[in-house]
């Protein structure tokens, strides 16, 4: 009777070591595909998701600029969320923002909103993983550069013509287009349109908001359709990403 219940006990530690591998193996197989095999339904959602992660962030500048006195220059966009690989901030302190951070757009004192990762299903390849310095997967930073089209354009450097935008790194292939769909912006040969037909010109500065004077980037990219919320991607093979971008103040 005790070999044939060792035999049976066998038997199931047998079948759970298959079905673990086979889970591991579907899990790694994900993982490689980068998302890029997530239904339409899926990828929509997810990009919705991520869509709607910015206009708290739009309604936060309106409501700390009309209550609490703030002004662009002023305004902080450091936040807990997003993370380099080394556990510090994407988006630096801005060092002329008040010390109460009633103008800081991310504490409870200031604008509040609360920032998301997206959703794990929405995450594609980083290359990136092992520099520390780097971005992780799905987190962002907030740059000030002068997108064309969007606000007043001027010539590079022009404090009144440079915006604010969120850059979002290291999304999947089907999100990614998913979010162009969403905001009307055409995805050309079966993919997001490359940044290589984006003409960038100058630095960006890195969400400071105290440099408006300090960035010298003009980023022309006619394929955005004049939304102000598109994806591209950049890079080929095991190097090629993909990433949002969404303007959060127009100047």
């Amino acid at each position: 009777m005790k070999n044939k219940q060792s035999g049976n006990v066998l038997i199931i530690i047998l079948i759970a070591v298959v079905l673990f591998a086979a889970l591991s193996y579907a899990v790694l197989s994900s993982s490689r595909s980068g998302g890029n095999d997530i239904s339409p339904e899926k990828a929509r959602a997810y990009a919705s998701a991520i869509i709607q992660n910015i206009a708290p962030i739009r309604a936060a500048i309106i409501r700390v600029e009309t209550i609490n006195g703030c002004t662009d220059e002023t305004l902080d966009f450091n936040n807990l969320f997003y993370r380099k690989n080394n556990d510090t901030a994407i988006t630096p302190v801005n060092a002329t923002a008040p010390l109460d951070k009633r103008c800081n757009i991310f504490d409870p004192a200031g604008g509040g909103v609360v920032l998301t990762v997206p959703p794990a299903g929405a995450l594609g390849n980083n290359p990136d993983t092992a520099g520390m310095g780097n971005w992780k997967t799905g987190h962002g930073g907030f740059k000030i550069g002068q997108i064309k089209g969007v606000g007043t354009d001027g010539p590079a450097g022009t404090a009144s013509a440079n915006d604010v935008y969120l850059s979002q790194n290291y999304l999947n292939k089907a999100t990614c287009m998913a979010i162009n769909d969403l905001n009307g912006v055409p995805n050309s040969s079966g993919d997001a349109p490359s940044a290589l037909t984006m003409i960038v010109s100058g630095t960006a500065a890195n969400g400071v908001a105290d440099s408006f004077t300090l960035s010298t980037q003009i980023m022309d990219f006619p394929a955005r359709n004049g939304a102000l919320i598109y994806c591209t991607t950049y890079g080929t093979g095991s190097a090629q990403v993909y990433q949002m971008h969404a303007v959060v103040i127009e100047r």
